[in-house]
């Protein structure tokens, strides 16, 4: 027994921790030498190093969670990264991922559904089904059916397109908008079309820490004018896009029409000529 123990306190110095006493079968008590905390480990992932402080992980999960304006209620040792928050503003608890937490991609599913289903009723519209993502498929007013994504009908921003056809012959905006990242003080442009440029912002679900502001905008006297100026433009500097990938991680939809902050001036003036 003696020769075992030694080797436990043995392992355990290696990896930076105290060993105390056993416990029970495989699990024995450490003490993490740089915090001081202790906990229950299992010799053989003290051996391999597969083992983390649940106290110091904990407090860093709740020091994010501030940051988004959450308090951590239920941390979950078993859970593959996914930890129970309150929502300081709403007092809904919600099991939130890691992943989404970091990068600000998620919402109160609670108040999320309350406002969706006000919406629908302020438009009158019947929600006869979810689809897929943020999809859902409705009844409209004049009786048509359409898919339309909840964000669109969070703002009022669609139409029966069987009712009305002259959707490409309405007014529209071209513009440019800076997206700012709080966290790692980096900006980027979109450009887009809109008829509303801030119903357009918001369909854009960006993370929490992402702030906006539109720095140009010019109008058009159809959508389908905009748009094809939008496409020329796209398609001639297609090649100094930010990559849609990392694009992704901070808006839930035209991370594919983003362009270096610095491109601005280049952007812009073609916007002008056109």
């Amino acid at each position: 027994m003696c020769k075992k123990s030694d080797k436990l306190i043995s392992n355990a110095k290696e990896k930076g921790l105290t060993y105390l006493n056993r416990d029970e079968g495989r699990y024995h008590l450490y003490r993490f030498n740089d915090c001081g905390h202790t906990q229950k480990i299992r010799s053989d992932k003290v051996v391999s190093g597969q083992f983390q402080c649940r106290k110091c992980n904990e407090a860093e999960y709740q020091k994010e969670a501030e940051k988004h304006n959450l308090t951590l209620v239920e941390f979950k040792k078993s859970s593959c990264g996914n930890h129970v928050y309150r929502f300081n503003e709403c007092g809904h608890t919600q099991e939130i991922r890691t992943d989404n937490l970091k990068f600000g991609k998620f919402r109160c599913k609670t108040c999320s559904e309350e406002k969706h289903k006000a919406a629908a009723e302020q438009y009158n519209l019947k929600i006869i089904k979810h689809l897929q993502s943020d999809k859902y498929l409705y009844e409209l007013p004049c009786g048509h059916t359409k898919e339309i994504s909840r964000s669109k009908v969070l703002v009022g921003s669609f139409q029966c397109q069987i009712c009305d056809a002259s959707y490409h012959t309405q007014p529209s905006k071209l513009y440019l908008v800076k997206m700012y990242n709080r966290l790692t003080r980096k900006s980027w442009i979109k450009l887009g079309i809109a008829k509303n440029i801030e119903h357009r912002i918001k369909n854009y679900g960006l993370s929490s820490f992402i702030t906006t502001k539109i720095l140009f905008e010019k109008d058009f006297e159809t959508h389908l004018a905009a748009l094809t100026i939008e496409q020329n433009l796209h398609s001639k500097y297609k090649d100094k896009k930010v990559d849609p990938k990392l694009m992704r991680q901070y808006m839930k939809s035209g991370f594919s029409e983003c362009y270096p902050f610095s491109f601005f001036k280049t952007i812009n003036q073609e916007i002008l000529v056109n």
